[in-house]
């Protein structure tokens, strides 16, 4: 007759097995959330997912607030549209557009599109603007002294360009000035 002999692993290696396994079910749990919120939700599923713009900024804002946070992001927006166009994707929920057509139906001053919390970021080297506003009562605040040079009669002129400019040289001290 033979007789067989089983080593059984020591107690406290078969303790950790368990823990060890619902671990790695964690892990991979993780991993399938992060996988359908950076990758399948932002290309196939998301309403937006058709507007050009970086990867990184379908599936973050993490770098547009990095930028904010180096006071960069305007020009970080100005080299987007540069490279994509008029209308970009800036975060996984914020599209910039810049052009005519969207002044008259975006920003004009009773729109009721609200702002992201993020365009707080927008900030000109550390001084809030008429854009970095969020309330829509602090934007109609600073807004209100410098609106007719933005208006579309005069954007649309010629010459609105050169005005523009004029007009934003004079009221410089009175930007300046706002808390």
């Amino acid at each position: 007759m033979r007789m067989y002999h089983i080593t059984l692993p020591p107690p406290h290696l078969t303790r950790l097995l368990p823990a060890t396994s619902a671990a790695l079910y964690l892990l991979l749990a993780l991993l399938v959330l992060l996988s359908y919120k950076l990758i399948t939700y932002p290309i196939f599923s998301c309403s937006v997912r058709h507007v050009p713009g970086p990867y990184i900024s379908k599936a973050t804002s993490l770098w547009l607030t990095y930028q904010g946070y180096k006071n960069n992001a305007n020009q970080h927006i100005h080299r987007l549209h540069k490279a994509y166009g008029p209308v970009i994707r800036v975060t996984p929920d914020v599209v910039s557009f810049h052009s005519v057509e969207a002044i008259t139906t975006i920003y004009r001053g009773r729109s009721n599109f609200p702002k992201p919390p993020s365009a707080a970021s927008m900030d000109n080297y550390g001084k809030p603007n008429t854009f970095s506003s969020v309330s829509n009562e602090d934007h109609r605040r600073r807004g209100g002294r410098y609106a007719s040079s933005y208006s579309k009669s005069n954007m649309t002129q010629e010459n609105g360009y050169e005005g523009i400019l004029q007009r934003a040289n004079k009221c410089w001290p009175l930007f300046m000035m706002l808390p």
